[in-house]
This record gives C-alpha cells, structure tokens and sequence, in this order.
C-alpha cells in the first residue's frame, strides 16, 4: 500500500491526513502537518504512533541541528537540506515607504534529489486553468 491509499484502518488523525494527501494531488494546496506525517508513519512501519512522532521529531531535530552546525544533510534520492548565504539587500518599509537595507543572512535550503525529481514527473503533471498554473495527479 503506497502513501494515501485508504485501506479503512486509519483513525480520523489519519482518515484527515489521507484526505489532505488525496486533496494536495488533485489540485488543491493542503499541507500535511508534523502530526499528520507521524501518524502515517505509525502506519506504514508499525509502530506505535508515540514511537513515530518520536522518530519524526528525532529526523526534523538532528537535520536541523546539522543544518545550523553548517553541514548539509545528504538523503540519497530525496534531496539536500542546506544553509545557505542570502546576500543583503535594499527594501522598502510598506509602512512608511523608506527604503532600507537589510543584512544579508543564512537560510535553510533545500535541493530535491534525482529520484525524488523524476517521481514528482512521473506521478504529476502541470495544467493551466484560468491564467494559473496548477499541479495535478496524472
């Protein structure tokens, strides 16, 4: 069974996340929450859904610690998550409409992986409908 396929198990924590998954692939844009993500993997591994939210809390922890260390995380066919260097830059204040420089800062980053790329192609396809682009199951 793949990720968003009902089998009737589920709780309604997980009916929900289902759904959501179900709803984001035809279209519409619903994120899957922290606990929602959990749940699943409680699913799909057997383990119990304190076990899996723990593990997920562990995973979302140790790559945000190696990102702040300034190492990137490698996951082999998903992608890089990465620091990286925004240079500074002049704005405006929409408030009182006076420009102001902002310095320049680290951000979190990440590049998808070949495998992960070549799934979302496979799996997805781009439409156009009333001048926006959207993101369809396909």
């Amino acid at each position: 069974m793949g990720i968003g396929e009902p089998d009737g198990q589920l709780s309604s924590a997980g009916t929900r996340a289902v759904c959501r998954v179900y709803h984001r692939l035809q279209g519409g844009y619903c994120a899957m929450n922290k606990a929602e993500l959990a749940e699943l993997v409680a699913k799909q591994t057997g383990l119990s859904k304190k076990a899996a939210k723990e593990a997920v809390d562990a995973m979302f922890n140790t790559i945000s610690k190696t990102m702040c260390d300034g190492e990137p995380v490698r996951i082999t066919g998903f992608g890089t998550f990465e620091a990286r260097a925004r240079k500074s830059s002049m704005r405006i204040n929409p408030q009182t409409r006076q420009r102001i420089m902002v310095a320049s800062k680290a951000v979190p980053g990440f590049r998808a992986g070949r495998e992960l790329k070549d799934m979302v192609r496979k799996r997805l396809k781009v439409v156009e409908a009333g001048g926006k682009l959207t993101v369809k199951r396909g």
